[in-house]
């Protein structure tokens, strides 16, 4: 959705050309800093209390380099063995590099003949992730109904809501609140629901931003604060997670003492996140160099 919006609103709405090179640009140096410090911190951990040292850097070095320019899954079939939860990163990093040109969609008159291609491509999303989750699930294919379904709601912010943020009827809360409890609900509980997912997704977030209470909800100051903290917290919480599962003894299924465990988990996720996020993410969310504004698109409107 986010990523989409600047190419939506360039051929929709606005006169502005998204600059390509701005683009790549700020993907490059806005998520691969953050992810290159967190492999290396990892990487020299593992060193550390590897039994052979040496023996681990040889062993690790190639699986470091795929990591580290998003190819480990393309090359070894398997998640990263440095930080396995890069795995979506490696999805991400092929759609940015393919969004410029699946938001020539945003190109497609009339309105109705656009969303019936993107309703197709989510639905078509949906049976190749069915076909292979395992596989093809694990690349950009196998995945893309999500991201076709943050177009659509491009589309529809843009189009139909004239991108007013401004809530809307409660009954939207129902809608979102619903969503909300039915994808925590239902994921991984069957088959049927790969396929509905993106709509769920879809109503979810529709909900947040149109519905008065889960919009308050949503742009919480704290929950805003560590929703921009997310990066940071998505590549160090399965490694922070693990050291304090490790001081606080393993998850006993049925235990008491497994609820304070959790929460002590997440109090130390959020609290380390904070430190690394300030240290390692912010210094590189502001573009490095000014960004240019794009030409004018004598085609789009005003």
């Amino acid at each position: 959705f986010i990523l989409a919006l600047p190419f939506a609103r360039q051929h929709l709405v606005e006169s502005r050309v998204v600059p390509l090179k701005g683009y790549y640009l700020r993907r490059l140096t806005r998520l691969e800093p953050p992810y290159i410090i967190n492999l290396v911190i990892l990487f020299l951990y593992y060193t550390v209390v590897a039994p052979d040292h040496w023996a681990y850097v040889k062993e690790q070095v190639p699986h470091f380099i795929s990591s580290a320019t998003y190819t480990h899954r393309i090359f070894y079939g398997e998640w990263s063995s440095i930080n396995h939860v890069a795995w979506s990163l490696e999805i991400e990093a092929q759609f940015y590099i393919l969004a410029p040109l699946l938001c020539q969609i945003f190109r497609i008159r009339p309105t109705w003949r656009r969303r019936v291609l993107l309703i197709i491509l989510v639905i078509a999303g949906c049976v190749i992730r069915d076909f292979n989750p395992r596989v093809i699930g694990s690349h950009f294919p196998g995945q893309m109904c999500y991201f076709f379904t943050g177009f659509l709601f491009a589309d529809i912010f843009i189009v139909d809501w004239k991108q007013r943020r401004i809530a809307g009827d409660w009954w939207w809360d129902v809608v979102g609140l619903a969503a909300w409890i039915s994808i925590f609900a239902l994921l991984g509980k069957h088959r049927f629901v790969t396929y509905l997912l993106p709509w769920l997704v879809l109503l979810a977030f529709a909900g947040s931003v149109r519905g008065p209470h889960c919009r308050r909800l949503a742009t919480n100051l704290w929950i805003a604060t560590i929703g921009g903290m997310c990066y940071t917290i998505y590549l160090y919480h399965i490694s922070i997670m693990g050291l304090t599962l490790g001081l606080l003894g393993p998850l006993q299924p049925g235990s008491l003492w497994i609820p304070f465990q959790l929460l002590m988990s997440l109090g130390f996720i959020l609290a380390f996140s904070t430190v690394l996020f300030v240290i390692f993410e912010r210094p590189f969310m502001k573009p490095m160099t000014p960004q240019r504004a794009g030409k004018r698109n004598p085609a789009a409107g005003k």
